[in-house]
């Protein structure tokens, strides 16, 4: 049996731990040429010169350094502030965020669980310790972190969206939905809960899941997460023509968008039955990610409709190239070396 490969959901993942800017993080003066030429270094630095004991300054000379993705350097600011006030927890989850940069779980706990002892009742040290129960898949215990935040203030809308996604990965819709809505109800401009919602409600077929996309695109419009899910949910439940056009909104951002041109190439193969069109879609496809083996096959089938075998030949081959393993080219090939 012939198949087509078209792409899956490929947003929405729900795991969100890492650096609330994975960008941002001595109080040695700096010695690195390029740093000694940034304005912005330059000015922190003598900031800290003139006033070497104030904590603040070295967390904002912390974010710089992060944004240079200097981790260990940013870590090390982070650590003298801390020395200068131990009381603060945002200094904690600041340095809680650059070690799980570096993917430090064990150090990331430690720092956590420090943070807490000053403050036990601190949300967002509590709540930080509930994403990293959940990166571990310790959701009970995460689900103690959130239920004692949400203790003390009913209205979190973070904690009730991570309840959220932890019913979403236990499979409890019905909980992951309640949650979720409840968070945007303590905040109407929460995009990421709308985005939840509208998987939710993509996976059950709901037209509900139309309007949570565009809630979340209203928020972010530039968000070619929230267009290609609208693109996905178009194209899953037949509304072909509004697929296309979100599909071509992404490339307006991103004329380099695989996705947007793959998915295009699809629906022009199989609903259109546009078959030239659909190569030249697979083909952009191709040229913004060239081990799209895919996009390969899918263009190969195109042209074995076309009964252009040598084409449907090669691109069933560079399929298999680049995925030696992948039945659907071999079988592929298979026929279009029986009709040469």
């Amino acid at each position: 049996m012939k198949k087509i490969i078209y792409s899956a959901l490929l947003f929405g993942s729900i795991y969100f731990i890492s650096c609330r800017n994975q960008n941002e993080v001595k109080n040695e003066p700096i010695t690195k040429t390029e740093n000694t030429k940034d304005s912005s270094f330059v000015v922190i630095n003598q900031k800290i010169k003139n006033d070497i004991a104030n904590p603040t300054l070295y967390i904002e000379r912390a974010k710089l350094y992060a944004n240079r993705q200097d981790i260990p350097s940013a870590l090390a600011d982070v650590d003298r502030a801390i020395k200068l006030d131990s009381l603060k927890p945002e200094y904690y989850i600041l340095k809680a965020d650059y070690l799980l940069f570096q993917k430090k779980i064990a150090e990331v706990k430690e720092v956590l669980n420090t943070s807490l002892r000053l403050n036990p009742n601190n949300a967002e040290t509590n709540l930080k310790l509930a994403e990293v129960s959940m990166f571990l898949r310790d959701n009970k215990q995460a689900l103690e972190y959130i239920n004692h935040v949400l203790k003390a203030d009913a209205y979190n809308f973070q904690a009730y969206y991570m309840k959220g996604i932890i019913f979403m990965e236990n499979e409890d819709t019905l909980k992951a939905i309640s949650s979720l809505q409840t968070a945007i109800e303590q905040n109407p401009d929460y995009y990421d809960a709308y985005i939840q919602l509208g998987v939710l409600f993509a996976n059950k077929r709901n037209p509900l899941a139309k309007q949570y996309y565009l809630n979340a695109l209203k928020l972010k419009p530039n968000s070619i997460e929230a267009m290609y899910n609208l693109g996905m949910y178009c194209q899953e439940n037949n509304l072909f023509n509004e697929a296309i056009e979100f599909y071509n909104q992404i490339l307006i951002i991103d004329q380099h968008n695989a996705l947007a041109y793959f998915n295009l190439g699809y629906l022009h193969l199989v609903q259109l039955h546009l078959l030239p069109e659909a190569v030249k879609y697979f083909s952009k496809a191709i040229e913004a990610r060239s081990n799209y083996y895919e996009a390969y096959y899918n263009r190969g089938y195109a042209y074995e409709l076309m009964k252009d075998w040598l084409n449907a030949e090669t691109n069933y081959r560079q399929a298999l190239s680049i995925q030696p393993d992948y039945t659907l080219a071999a079988e592929g090939l298979g026929r279009v070396l029986e009709k040469k």
